[in-house]
């Protein structure tokens, strides 16, 4: 689906460092970049502050393993906290 931000998506993906082991997609919405930046990074954490489309996202990410959908604000998400709260 083309929205706004997807023509960014190349561009972005073509920057990424290789290796990469982690990656961080903020305003993630249904998490179509994220899943195209699962290919190319170990981990990948996505995050959005709207509760029902973290659920779509997860629901459209079945299988992409590395992928971890997480509802939450980013100006006030602390990593640890909530991998400690899992």
């Amino acid at each position: 689906m083309w929205n706004h931000d997807t023509h960014y998506h190349e561009l972005l993906l073509r920057v990424v460092p290789r290796p990469c082991r982690r990656a961080l997609d903020v305003g993630c919405g249904l998490g179509g970049f994220a899943r195209r930046l699962s290919v190319e990074a170990d981990r990948v954490d996505a995050i959005d502050c709207d509760p029902a489309v973290i659920t779509r996202a997860r629901e459209a990410s079945t299988g992409t393993e590395n992928v971890r959908f997480v509802e939450a604000d980013f100006m006030t998400w602390q990593e640890e906290a909530y991998a400690s709260s899992r």
